[in-house]
């Protein structure tokens, strides 16, 4: 092949790479990783396990489940008796995949809490009252 060919490929080849964060819609550095852009947590995660104060909290309870979209969540629980309760709020992925940042507005304060999000599951373990609430969510 000769030298002037190969030039021209080398920089046809340039040029191509360089116009690819334009043509793409979205900018490269934008991207912090393709597990991010994919959005591998968002969906519906069943409530696999409930405890507070050693208690079981699941028996109370028909479902409890947590759904991520576009960086909202809501938090539906359904009991066996009385109404559906709901919490919403906003959520922020970490983009490396070790945590989920969850802000939502309780008594008129927003309230941010990091959770672990590790194979597909978010953890939670928080006390309150001097007992551990602890649960654990798998993706549906």
């Amino acid at each position: 092949m000769k030298r002037s060919t190969l030039l021209r490929a080398a920089c046809a080849l340039s040029l191509l790479l360089a116009l690819l964060p334009l043509c793409c819609g979205c900018s490269v550095s934008a991207l912090s990783s393709l597990r991010a852009f994919a959005k591998p947590y968002e969906g519906e995660y069943a409530c696999e396990y409930a405890a507070y104060g050693g208690q079981d909290l699941l028996r109370d309870y028909r479902e409890i489940v947590l759904t991520l979209e576009n960086g909202t969540f809501t938090l539906t629980a359904v009991p066996h008796r009385g109404k559906v309760r709901r919490a919403r709020g906003r959520y922020e992925y970490d983009g490396e995949g070790e945590t989920i940042a969850f802000r939502a507005e309780i008594f008129g304060k927003e309230r941010r809490r990091d959770l672990p999000f590790r194979n597909g599951k978010i953890f939670l373990e928080q006390s309150f009252a001097g007992k551990k609430l602890v649960m654990r969510f798998a993706m549906k």
